[in-house]
């Protein structure tokens, strides 16, 4: 995250892009996303991506989205994982839960 992640406390809620480079497609990797995100109580999306990557917006409470981060470090069993990317941006109200979104380019 950003530097100034200092000024952040556990409970403020934060908004991070991201795009997950490796092997993250055809592995379940967005089903196991969506299945901790929801367990961690975040809202937000994650896709594939047609250039083989896997991108998601990740938004709720910092711990709980600092958590979500670690996990994507891995992913599922299957994947292997080489970058994740993280852009911090605005929380968007309009998500209520965490979601499977089509692939796009």
């Amino acid at each position: 995250m950003s530097a100034s992640q200092s000024d952040i406390s556990a409970n403020d809620t934060i908004a991070v892009l991201l795009d997950i480079h490796g092997q993250v497609q055809g592995v379940g990797y967005r089903q196991a996303m969506q299945s901790v995100a929801s367990k961690l109580q975040l809202q937000g999306w994650v896709r594939n991506r047609r250039d083989g990557h896997v991108e998601a917006l990740v938004q709720g409470p910092f711990a709980q989205v600092a958590r979500l981060l670690v996990w994507c470090q891995h992913g599922p069993p299957q994947a292997r994982v080489d970058q994740v990317a993280q852009q911090t941006q605005a929380p968007e109200p309009q998500w209520t839960e965490f979601v499977c979104r089509e692939t796009e380019d």
